[in-house]
């Protein structure tokens, strides 16, 4: 089974006209999420743009799931950006992809300790350790 009909696996009793009833199924899978998570490490992601979620239903989510204390907005070499916000449930992460217009393109919750858009990439570290080292090297940092 891919990692897409996973995620839509949890949420097979989904009504196509919601009045809140889509949220409630959602919102009843992520103590699940949250468990997996602690016992394996194992994050999860959910595509709110593939589950047929009503403005009830977005309501409800946001009402129940709440806005954390941490923000962000990731820029990508693709000219998306992600807009990452904590949930006040920890461990629950809303991520919106904005397109270069900041049309929505993507909705998603995270279940993880920290979002994957958040982790720098091993490779950037690398560039960064090389970057540090000729301004420091070079003295550059002395006239900023």
């Amino acid at each position: 089974m891919s990692e897409r009909e996973e995620e839509l696996h949890l949420l097979k009793p989904l009504a196509v006209e919601s009045r809140g009833e889509n949220a409630s199924a959602l919102l009843h899978q992520l103590p699940e999420l949250l468990r997996e998570l602690l016992s394996s490490d194992q994050p999860s992601m959910l595509d709110l743009r593939a589950i047929p979620l009503s403005s009830w239903d977005h309501e409800r989510l946001h009402e129940v799931l709440g806005e954390g204390g941490v923000s962000a907005a990731v820029a990508s070499e693709e000219g998306v950006t992600i807009e990452v916000m904590q949930s006040a449930i920890p461990g629950i992460w809303w991520l919106d992809h904005l397109d270069e217009e900041g049309n929505l393109i993507g909705q998603y919750i995270e279940v993880s300790y920290c979002p994957e858009a958040l982790i720098t990439a091993v490779e950037d570290v690398a560039d960064g350790l090389g970057l540090l080292r000729a301004r420091l090297l070079t003295g550059d940092y002395l006239n900023r």
